[in-house]
């Protein structure tokens, strides 16, 4: 999504974006997160259906608003290509 402009995926969600099974992993992904308040490292998708897809490594972190007991946020931070990691 990196490379489209913030007006073609504003307001927009997963299955707008990106192709069905890939908006599927990405909706089951963040679900995970917010259920068991951890951060989670996975291998996500970079890259939309109009420019093409790159693997990364990310991580999802659950953010909770002072004074509420569940998550209600993700930040997802990339930390590196996929090929980065399996090279070492």
């Amino acid at each position: 999504m990196h490379e489209l402009p913030s007006e073609k995926v504003m307001g927009k969600t997963d299955f707008e974006i990106f192709p069905q099974p890939v908006a599927e992993r990405r909706n089951r992904d963040h679900l995970h997160t917010l259920q068991f308040r951890q951060p989670t490292t996975l291998v996500d998708t970079i890259g939309t259906r109009y420019n093409g897809f790159k693997p990364y490594r990310m991580q999802l972190m659950p953010i909770r608003v002072h004074g509420e007991e569940n998550p209600t946020y993700l930040a997802g931070i990339t930390l590196a290509p996929l090929a980065h990691w399996q090279d070492a």
